[in-house]
């Protein structure tokens, strides 16, 4: 992310940039980064502990892994599964990132985004990262489109999220990603 706009974050943000990188590390079996991209972003789970601490929350809101700002008008959510992914899953990290990202204020008390949904219908993309190798060679953006279209509900919630509470979502491989992601990039 550009330095302007990291300077321009409420602290909370500011506070938790991290490389994309970081952001796609897994640690569940062995270590795997699914980028090894050097650009900053915020590591919106760090955000989501910083919010459950500041509210004193009783439990851990589900998050995001990243939050990409290229400018004021457009915002990436970054999801990393090299694992299983499930539905409900994305859903609830989709609608718990939004709602914490209503709630940031900068230290002034102005709150940082002031109507989320008319915002993120109109500025908030949402990219699902996937391991090619844990979940085959199919294009996931024709093969979720294809479920949407024919109203299965295979992954038709997510992609339902279009237009309703998000600009776009997309679904890429980890190869995709790099392509046409990460290479639009600049710090």
């Amino acid at each position: 992310m550009r330095q302007d706009i990291i300077d321009s974050l409420p602290d909370i943000l500011k506070n938790n940039i991290d490389t994309l990188k970081n952001t796609s590390l897994d640690t569940t079996d062995n270590t795997y980064y699914m980028t090894n991209s050097e650009f900053t972003a915020i590591n919106f789970d760090e955000v989501a502990k910083c919010y459950k601490d500041d509210k004193y929350l009783n439990y851990m809101p589900a998050s995001n892994d990243a939050l990409y700002i290229m400018d004021n008008s457009h915002f990436y959510f970054l999801e990393f599964k090299n694992g299983k992914i499930e539905e409900d899953n994305i859903r609830t990290k989709i609608y718990d990132s939004l709602f914490i990202l209503l709630d940031i204020k900068y230290n002034n008390g102005y709150k940082y985004i002031n109507s989320i949904v008319e915002f993120s219908k109109s500025n908030i993309e949402y990219i699902l990262i996937y391991n090619i190798e844990k979940h085959g060679k199919l294009s996931f953006n024709s093969h979720f489109q294809q479920k949407a279209n024919k109203k299965t509900k295979s992954y038709g919630k997510v992609l339902k999220l279009k237009k309703f509470i998000l600009k776009d979502i997309n679904f890429y491989s980890e190869n995709e990603f790099k392509n046409k992601f990460v290479s639009k990039l600049k710090n």
